[in-house]
């Protein structure tokens, strides 16, 4: 498959953002606005030393995740985005950004871990293997968040709610206790606290 066409490549997200400056229309959709919502929602009234959000796109979740942490390290893909996103984020300087796969990096120990539009881009052996990864980094009380839209796209190696099936798997192993979820007909979200 050409790098540009295959959804979980560096190119493939460049070549997005470089054609449209919110290819998913993450600062304009009702859709994604109320989505944002439900996981700050889910976040309130607590506070997070160490952060961790991967594909972080253009930073509109990232400006609101913002306000919860001590430090907030967001990662993409593409260098475009990340530049956005820190254009967007300047005013916050807990937030620190980086051009990234989330199946390579590291973010070292967490307090919350959100994953949020990024598990469909892996088939199930991928993320199963990354998404365990960090998930196995969130400290004793530390939360893990998880949020897929429902619908389908021609860009989507996994749905939704697989992708969301494979987290829920992950997070039983671990004896993690689900503290939130809600399923919408576009979206299902889920929240874990490590134990």
């Amino acid at each position: 498959m050409n790098s540009a066409h295959n959804p979980s490549s560096r190119e493939f997200f460049e070549q997005m953002y470089t054609h449209d400056i919110d290819p998913w229309n993450f600062a304009s959709d009702p859709y994604e606005s109320s989505r944002y919502d439900a996981i700050v929602h889910c976040l309130s009234g607590k506070r997070f030393a160490r952060a961790f959000e991967p594909g972080c796109s253009v930073g509109v979740l990232t400006a609101r995740l913002a306000l919860f942490c001590d430090h907030l390290l967001a990662t993409d893909l593409s260098e475009t985005a990340v530049a956005r996103a820190m254009q967007r984020c300047a005013a916050y300087t807990n937030v620190h950004f980086l051009t990234a796969s989330v199946a390579d990096i590291d973010p070292g120990a967490l307090d919350l871990l959100v994953l949020s539009e990024i598990g469909y881009y892996f088939n199930t052996l991928d993320l199963t293997r990354w998404a365990g990864r960090l998930l196995s980094r969130v400290r004793l009380g530390g939360t893990i968040l998880t949020c897929h839209w429902r619908g389908v796209s021609s860009d989507h190696l996994l749905s939704g709610d697989q992708v969301q099936e494979v987290f829920q798997h992950l997070a039983a192993d671990r004896s993690y206790v689900l503290t939130a979820a809600r399923c919408t007909e576009n979206y299902k979200l889920q929240s874990w606290t490590s134990e």
